[in-house]
């Protein structure tokens, strides 16, 4: 269960409509809770392509998730990682460990 599939899915449809080639999406482990704010993690991945081209959908994907974001009333970040290091012991975080 992730409550933020929906904005996810809105977004890629958005990317993919604007010439995004999306391979996948998906959320990651690790969400949580601080206080009344909730943390998600979510990844969308894109096709092999190009430099000039995988440039120019990211420029692209990132401006329409931040807008989405402004619609949805979320807070978006992209950050290689979110962890609550009190919440999760170190070998339970998935992605980078940054």
């Amino acid at each position: 269960f992730n409550k933020g599939a929906a904005f996810r899915a809105q977004a890629m449809k958005y990317i993919a409509q604007a010439g995004g080639e999306i391979k996948y999406g998906h959320s990651e482990v690790g969400n949580f809770t601080q206080g009344d704010r909730m943390y998600e993690q979510n990844e969308i991945e894109f096709l092999p392509t190009d430099l000039e081209s995988a440039a120019d959908q990211l420029v692209v994907a990132k401006w329409i998730i931040r807008t989405l974001a402004c619609e949805y009333g979320v807070d978006v970040t992209f950050a290689p990682k979110i962890i609550s290091c009190a919440t999760l012991p170190f070998g339970a975080r998935s992605g980078t460990k940054m």
